[in-house]
């Protein structure tokens, strides 16, 4: 479904072609140079959880079947910077684990993009992720492929799975398992010279809406922006959706402060664009979540 000339929206059931062919329709893009995928990978009583684990196999997987040129750069806190980067050497080809500079002692989603930016180049796409999204063989070259049909950014859907745990010989068949759709926004790709033009905020992991800023700013920066809602491009372990608790935590109400201030700054065309999102999805409007 396309919402004007800047955003198009995959309704359940669209295929890919369908959305390819609307994107093309403002026009054939570019072939990106390289994917760079950005995680922030850290351990939990002295490990690297199964499920970071399962993801950081997964991105191997992936760079491994891509014909595009990628690599994945793992911000971490330096306390797990040798666990960390044993990780990342055993499971992915091509990777840099970069120190992040963290102010507290929980990430903010911007300090994670500052901390990967002198390990990018200007014209490398960004693909930034939450620590537990997989994605599956072939994400890269998908991604490609709706870039060079005109996409300037996208929103990737996760597909949940289940009847598979992390850690387990079986794990790697998740991949290929349709799973169920899932709303939240959880996987993001676009250029890295958009960061500079987007509206940084103090967003948090590890807590509900961090992403919102991030989906927000590209909503108002990007011509077009392609959201994925019904595609298996990644997959995670199960169904959570602590997001859609009705517990507002301080953490929670940063991240909504933050989306707000980035709904309230961006100017225009940037604001005439949030405007339209709102009004074809005003339940993600900040002010209307959780009541």
């Amino acid at each position: 479904m396309r919402l004007g000339p800047d955003l198009v929206w995959q309704l359940g059931g669209e295929s890919l072609g369908a959305v390819a062919e609307q994107v093309m329709q403002g026009g054939s893009g570019m072939s990106p140079t390289r994917l760079v995928h950005v995680v922030n990978l850290f351990c939990r009583d002295g490990a690297v959880p199964d499920d970071q684990l399962e993801t950081a196999a997964a991105i191997g997987r992936a760079q491994r079947s891509s014909e595009i040129e990628t690599m994945a750069v793992v911000v971490v806190d330096a306390g797990d910077e040798t666990e960390v980067g044993r990780v990342v050497a055993d499971r992915i080809p091509n990777a840099e684990v970069v120190t992040g500079r963290f102010a507290g002692p929980i990430p903010e989603v911007f300090e994670i993009l500052r901390s990967a930016a002198d390990a990018t180049a200007d014209d490398d796409y960004l693909v930034l992720t939450n620590a537990d999204i997989c994605p599956v063989p072939g994400f890269y070259d998908g991604v490609a492929a709706l870039i060079h049909a005109g996409a300037h950014s996208l929103v990737v859907n996760r597909r949940s799975v289940f009847g598979f745990f992390p850690g387990e010989t079986s794990a790697p068949l998740a991949a290929h398992a349709l799973g169920a759709a899932h709303p939240g926004f959880d996987c993001f790709v676009f250029e890295k010279g958009l960061v500079s033009s987007m509206v940084a905020t103090d967003a948090v992991v590890g807590s509900a809406y961090v992403m919102l800023s991030i989906l927000f700013n590209l909503v108002a920066r990007s011509e077009p922006l392609v959201v994925l809602t019904d595609a298996h491009l990644t997959y995670h372990f199960g169904d959570d959706r602590n997001w859609s608790s009705d517990g507002r935590s301080a953490s929670v109400e940063r991240n909504l402060a933050a989306a707000r201030r980035v709904r309230d700054e961006q100017d225009e065309p940037g604001d005439r664009r949030l405007r339209t999102f709102f009004e074809a999805f005003p339940n993600w409007e900040p002010d209307a979540i959780g009541g």
